[in-house]
């Protein structure tokens, strides 16, 4: 089974259309291949959508690249 970055970074670089192995724990939008601002809202409700979790508007800002996402859904889904 996957971990849960694993899984994360691979979502991400579907959305992204890069090689998962161009995705790392520091990748985050405006730094990473293909990730803007409209790719990231396509992101996070990938994300939303995989795990049946719902991330509320303060979260938001917190939600910019692959360590925030997995800290984020650590605490949501008490791992």
């Amino acid at each position: 089974m996957k971990n849960l970055q694993t899984t994360v970074i691979d979502l991400v670089a579907g959305i992204l259309e890069i090689p998962s192995i161009e995705v790392e724990l520091d990748s985050r939008i405006d730094v990473t291949r293909n990730w803007d601002s409209l790719t990231n809202m396509n992101i996070l409700l990938e994300i939303e959508n995989h795990f049946s979790i719902s991330f509320d508007a303060a979260e938001l800002q917190e939600l910019d690249g692959i360590h925030g996402i997995c800290a984020n859904l650590e605490k949501k889904l008490m791992l």
